[in-house]
């Protein structure tokens, strides 16, 4: 599978505030355990399916004592809650028979959909964490992460944060590819047998 060497991973995530050489710069846990200030209070982590996103953030939280969000934990618990009535776009993979039948440009299409109907969810947990000044830093991974969410600051037409706008260095994003399809496939192919 790729590999993002640890440098290139350590400064997109640590971008917004170089830290003291001699790491003076850390926050203390409940249990006081050091961590290094991460200088961001939502990092988003997107790609596709095999590319590291998970290597990738949990290796961002072990340093920075955070926690993981997986979208595919929200999209289920989104699923649970709607229909495919309601919600098409969500339930897309619901059904493995016609997940088994879509030609790659209908499964590039369908992972756009459930991308781009789950924006509403991933900007709300990303207004709360900016918003809201207790909120612990997050990080947020999963090929759900599309860089429209990077991209768009404010937070408009969310019922609960809609007049929140996130600073400059509170969301941050690290989108990560592997450039050759086959080498993709194969690794998409091995975390999950319907590709």
């Amino acid at each position: 599978s790729p590999t993002t060497p640890k440098s290139s991973i350590w400064s997109c995530a640590t971008a917004a505030r170089p830290f003291a050489a001699n790491g003076a710069s850390v926050r203390k846990t409940a249990m006081s355990t050091a961590y290094l200030e991460p200088g961001w209070k939502v990092l988003l982590v997107g790609g596709s399916a095999g590319v590291g996103k998970t290597t990738v953030a949990r290796a961002l939280a072990e340093r920075f004592g955070t926690s993981v969000l997986l979208t595919d934990d929200l999209r289920l618990a989104l699923q649970e809650m709607t229909t495919p009535e309601q919600q098409p776009q969500l339930h897309a993979f619901a059904n493995e028979r016609q997940v088994r039948k879509l030609t790659p440009e209908q499964m590039r299409d369908a992972l756009i959909a459930v991308a781009t109907a789950m924006q509403p969810a991933l900007r709300t947990v990303c207004a709360y964490h900016t918003f809201v000044i207790d909120a612990e830093p997050l990080i947020i991974e999963g090929e759900n992460v599309i860089p429209k969410v990077a991209a768009d600051r404010r937070f408009r037409g969310l019922k609960t944060f809609g007049d929140a706008n996130a600073g400059p260095d509170d969301l941050r994003a690290v989108f990560l590819y592997e450039p050759d399809e086959q080498t993709l496939l194969n690794t998409m192919r091995e975390h999950d047998p319907r590709f």
